[in-house]
């Protein structure tokens, strides 16, 4: 499929320990990259979603799930990163991880309600 634009949604739901990072990490990238993004655009992404989900994981017991879904279209992609928070933990929205993620894709949404929290990224596909 690759250098195609077919839409496709993939999800995955993984525990929230560090050593899964990886496996997410190539989620992302492959599902950009066989939907045709250009590769800066995929790799943006994939920078963006690895550090909402080390963020994600930190805040989390390594026993919760962290959900991953990947929406690629035409335009862009959105990914959705939801989560379950460890007792009385904030996820960080000032750190290096935090700013990097902002600075890879066009928008970043957070929402959080008890003890769960959901990032959406939108990542817009460039014109080159």
């Amino acid at each position: 499929m690759s250098g195609s634009s077919t839409d496709v949604s993939v999800e995955l739901t993984v525990c929230a320990s560090a050593p899964r990072l990886s496996l997410v990490r190539q989620v992302v990238g492959d599902v950009a990259a066989a939907t045709g993004f250009d590769p800066i655009d995929a790799i943006d992404l994939t920078v963006a979603v690895d550090a909402i989900c080390a963020l994600v994981m930190s805040c989390s017991a390594e026993t919760h799930e962290l959900r991953c879904v990947v929406n690629a279209r035409s335009r862009g992609a959105d990914v959705h990163v939801t989560g379950r928070l460890a007792e009385r933990l904030r996820l960080p929205e000032d750190d290096f991880a935090w700013r990097t993620a902002r600075a890879m894709v066009d928008d970043v949404q957070v929402s959080t309600s008890d003890d769960h929290v959901a990032v959406t990224c939108r990542k817009t596909r460039s014109l080159r």
